[in-house]
């Protein structure tokens, strides 16, 4: 008998009851069942049988394989053997592993109908159709198994329930439980999995004080484990007692890597992503010491970690990548590991990274949960068009959509103003939850469809509870419009909620209500706002901003009072708000108190680098192309960018996300740059070669705006001055360029000078012979000026035309110009004049000239004469030009 037992690898333990317990020590699906080993009528060879039938159906349970598994059953019942209670247990549980429940009724009948005692009332068949039913989503039948059939309770019976309620996230109904158990049956000692069972529903439940109840309850009876341990941290972090978590692992003697991963895990959760960096750092230090070997899950925090403020740590990610590559390959192997690198290159706006990784798992390891990854990557980056293309080749590929999939499609249409398009996505999809419901409210609200949100709002309520997220979207775009009346009505609305959610929901409104006030300009309603948040000392987890300075990650909150620096931040706040004649209204958001950090402790030139909130920017926002319209009063203005300049804010990542919507919006001036290159360089070589296009050149960067004021002096430059774009003042090369285009403007060109040569060849004689002058003749008074006089006789006449002619005096003109008046106050002023000659002399225009280049603008000077007055010599040319 043994010879044969241990030919199929199985290793019996034979016990007192009359049933056998068993260990696997090595199993294969070459295991055979011979029905020759039940010829002889004994009942342990029945049992051996089943042993070996029991094995098989774990084996396929393991490897996911549910159908062969119930295939062994059946064709066990058709050979006439009967299973035993670990049988049944087994086929019961792989229909709730295929929530087959036609299948699991049909077993249910089964048992019923069976003539053993031991198969009706067996607690282990109970609990494994309570399992099946729970998992088929009916918790009716459940309940009834648990309440009404089992006749004697025990702990097995009370976790199996647990987690039937566990399964269906029936957190209350645990804890009622529990404190049935504690009243009933008192004599019933709770287990670990049921500790760990109730730990976790005060975790969904937020329910601190039960939490702390069953943490003294854990260490009153010693099963302070690791295990438990990291559900008890597990607990602290959802409840968002960050110290509870710190004192309890810091307490700890010996440490494990899952009580590392809870704590990174808690701290992640509460936004304290360096304190994770930190924790690994220290995790890393302690390696040897403690002998702790680093799991996928260790990976998963520290890359969620970076995720969350990547462009400060995407060295430290991509530290952590290399790491796996070179040390730890094997857990590179795991799904999860790969989503979390796709996740963090995504947010650091490498997403060309992130479809590297997606490329290399093959189709054949692909799962819908990495395409999510990777279209999400896509979505964050507004590479919209792509999340489209991608969607449509993984239905080619055959994954089936989750809620979270066709959440990301619908804000890509709603980016991409593809209203009607995501209607028709949003009717297709059978089963929407409250991601769905919301993604496509965002998509209307964004679009600035309120009463369109509106009716989705209340068909959602018809359907479900109430859900005050929903207001919230709404809430948050009204915000954003400036839609003051939308964002009052909101706000009366979610006071029925204040009871039901968390307070930083409520409160967050109420910041967003006074930031459009803000907006409106109405400033008295904004403080009124802003004093009531005050008052509340209310710390927004939710707003929170982090900031690199000198190498140390600083995390700060909206309306931190707790930072170890608070006393400097309002210090420098002061100072600022001096510096911008009290416009700085704020109410202490994140990122302004990174701001205030930063420019306390930092004395260097470097650009500050602050992630997670834009407030300050919405604050300050700047619709471009009206102001530039406005500004240079015209319509006719063209907003050019390059794609070299598009593709340098996508790799900046977070920090450029907001930029590169914008510059996506403007037309595409080819550059043909292959491979692009910085955009400073890009425009550079741009304006050498369309030089003689009208450009003007808007840039915040200094070396640019410099360089174009050294080379190319006849451009202007735009920059943004507070909260208004300026014109730059003309340089001092710039100055000379005028004046030097002025001065060619009064002198003969080349050209001139030969068309002058070419007409008086054309016009004058080209005889060397001087004319003779032409004798003036006497000219008679004119008879209408005087009085007539006696006509002079024909010999006087003659003698008079003999006489001597004299020569008359030639007038001299001062060689300086005297004015007088207010003439110095003429050259001050700067402005346009229309100057009429009353021709007092033939060259009055020239005295005109004079005092232009007294002023200095003889170059702005335009004569209106006639048309004609151009064929003049040399002077009519100079006035025609």
């Amino acid at each position: 008998m043994f010879r044969k037992l241990l030919l199929s690898r199985i290793f019996i333990v034979p016990t007192t009851t009359t049933s056998f317990s068993y260990r696997y020590l090595s199993v294969t699906p070459s295991t055979v069942l011979k029905t020759e080993d039940l010829s002889h009528p004994s009942h342990r060879r029945a049992k051996i049988y089943n042993l070996k039938l029991g094995q098989l159906m774990k084996y396929y349970n393991d490897l996911n394989q549910n159908e062969k598994s119930l295939k062994l059953f059946d064709s066990t019942l058709a050979k006439g053997i009967k299973p035993d209670s670990h049988i049944y247990s087994l086929a019961l549980l792989t229909c709730a592993n295929l929530k087959n429940l036609d299948k699991g009724k049909w077993l249910h009948k089964l048992v019923e109908s069976s003539s053993e005692i031991d198969i009706i009332e067996n607690n282990i068949i109970k609990i494994s159709l309570m399992k099946m039913y729970s998992q088929c989503g009916q918790m009716k039948e459940c309940e009834n198994i648990f309440f009404e059939q089992i006749r004697q309770h025990d702990i097995h019976t009370y976790t199996g329930m647990m987690q039937c309620y566990d399964y269906n996230q029936m957190a209350e109904k645990i804890i009622i439980l529990f404190e049935k158990m504690r009243r009933n049956d008192q004599h019933i000692q709770p287990s670990v999995t049921l500790y760990m069972l109730i730990l976790r529903a005060c975790a969904k439940l937020r329910n601190l004080e039960k939490g702390k109840e069953i943490h003294e309850l854990v260490t009153q009876k010693s099963m302070m484990k690791s295990q438990i341990l990291s559900i008890i941290i597990d607990m602290y972090s959802q409840c968002f007692d960050v110290k509870s978590a710190e004192i309890l692992f810091q307490t700890q003697t010996k440490y494990s890597v899952y009580t590392y991963n809870s704590m990174m895990k808690c701290y992640n959760l509460n936004q304290m992503p360096q304190r994770t960096l930190e924790l690994y750092a220290k995790m890393k230090f302690k390696k040897k010491q403690e002998e702790i070997e680093m799991n996928v899950q260790t990976f998963i925090n520290v890359l969620q970690a970076c995720s969350m403020i990547a462009h400060v740590c995407l060295e430290d990610g991509q530290a952590v990548h290399a790491e796996l590559l070179y040390k730890y390959k094997n857990l590179t192997k795991s799904i999860e590991l790969q989503i979390a690198l796709i996740q963090f290159y995504g947010h650091s706006g490498d997403v060309q990274s992130a479809k590297k990784i997606f490329d290399q798992l093959g189709k054949g390891r692909r799962t819908i949960e990495i395409w999510n990854a990777l279209l999400n990557s896509y979505a964050i980056n507004a590479r919209t068009n792509e999340v489209l293309k991608l969607f449509k080749q993984m239905k080619q590929d055959g994954f089936i959509p989750q809620s979270q999939t066709y959440s990301i499609v619908l804000y890509s249409y709603g980016q991409l103003k593809m209203i009607e398009e995501a209607k028709i996505l949003f009717e297709s999809i059978e089963e929407k939850n409250n991601y769905i419901y919301g993604t496509m409210i965002d998509t209307l609200v964004r679009n600035k469809r309120y009463d369109e949100a509106q009716l989705l709002i209340e068909q959602y309520e018809k359907e479900n509870v109430s859900n005050p997220i929903l207001y919230l979207i709404v809430l948050d775009a009204a915000k954003n419009d400036g839609n003051v009346i939308e964002i009052s009505k909101i706000t009366e609305k979610l006071k029925q909620f204040e009871n039901k959610i968390d307070l930083q929901y409520y409160t967050s409104s109420h910041v967003k209500l006074g930031n459009a006030y803000t907006v409106q300009g109405q400033y008295e309603q904004a403080n009124h706002i802003y004093s009531m948040i005050t008052s509340r000392e209310y710390v927004d987890i939710s707003d929170i901003s982090w900031v690199n300075i000198n190498g140390i990650i600083h995390s700060l909150y909206s309306n931190d009072k707790q930072h170890r620096n608070i006393d400097e931040i309002d210090e420098e706040l002061n100072k600022l708000d001096k510096q911008l004649d009290g416009r700085l209204n704020l109410s202490k958001h994140s990122e302004l108190l990174a701001l205030a950090l930063a420019l306390k402790k930092t004395t260097s030139t470097r650009p500050i680098r602050i992630t997670k909130s834009l407030q300050i920017s919405l604050k300050w926002k700047i619709l471009i192309d009206e102001q530039i319209k406005s500004y240079l009063e015209t319509a006719d203005v063209r907003l050019m960018t390059t794609l070299c300049a598009i593709k340098e804010t996508e790799l900046l990542g977070p920090l450029g996300h907001g930029p590169m919507l914008i510059l996506k919006q403007y037309q595409i001036f080819k550059c043909n740059h292959y491979p692009l290159i910085s955009a400073e360089k890009c425009i550079e070589q741009l304006l050498a070669k369309e030089i003689n296009k009208n450009f003007f050149i808007a840039s915040q960067s200094l070396s640019l705006r410099t360089y174009i004021r050294a080379h190319y002096p006849s451009l202007p430059t735009l920059l943004i001055t507070h909260n208004s774009i300026n014109l730059e003042r003309p340089s001092d090369i710039s100055h000379s360029y005028v004046n030097e285009t002025q001065t060619a403007k009064l002198n003969l060109t080349k050209y001139e000078q030969d068309t002058l040569k070419q007409i008086k060849q054309d016009v004058l004689p080209t005889t060397d012979e001087k004319p003779k002058p032409k004798r003036k003749k006497i000219q008679e008074p004119n008879p209408l000026a005087r009085k007539k006089k006696k006509l002079m006789k024909p010999n006087k006449i003659a003698v008079i035309k003999h006489k001597r002619k004299t020569k008359r005096r030639k007038m001299r003109m001062a060689p300086h110009l005297y004015l007088h008046g207010d003439y110095e106050q003429i050259l001050e002023r700067k402005e346009n004049v229309l100057f009429i000659c009353n021709h007092q002399s033939s060259v009055d225009w020239l005295i005109v000239n004079m005092l232009a280049v007294r002023q200095g603008s003889l170059g702005h000077i335009r004569y209106v004469l006639k048309e004609d007055l151009k064929w003049i010599p040399l002077y009519g040319w100079y006035f025609w030009q």
